[in-house]
């Protein structure tokens, strides 16, 4: 979904931004396209070792294909975590005795 946002934001703005000039058929180089994926990824391969090269390519697809929780999944998570920091919290701190004094602050001379 973020892969799908991203690249409509990309879009977006290139054909905003050239849109002020009047002229969107400047817009339509493919070589160009050649030129800049070719040097990104050839860019990604050289500073990437390959178990990096791979992993990437194994899970290319899990971009493409979304998150594998739903919102049931999140609203249990959320529902949990408020349990936790809200409710938890009141009665922990009721129980808490403290064991030993204060520390007795250092006198300066």
């Amino acid at each position: 979904m973020l892969f799908i946002i991203g690249f409509l934001v990309v879009v977006g703005s290139v054909i905003g931004g050239y849109s002020i000039h009047g002229d969107m058929s400047v817009l339509w180089q493919p070589i160009e396209f050649v030129i800049i994926f070719g040097g990104a990824i050839g860019a990604f391969l050289i500073t990437n070792s390959k178990t990096v090269v791979m992993g990437v390519l194994k899970n290319l697809s899990r971009v493409l294909t979304g998150p594998k929780y739903n919102k049931a999944a999140y609203e249990e998570l959320l529902g949990v975590l408020f349990s936790i920091f809200k409710g938890e919290r009141p009665r922990a701190i009721w129980r808490w005795k403290p064991t030993s004094r204060p520390p007795i602050p250092a006198r300066c001379s």
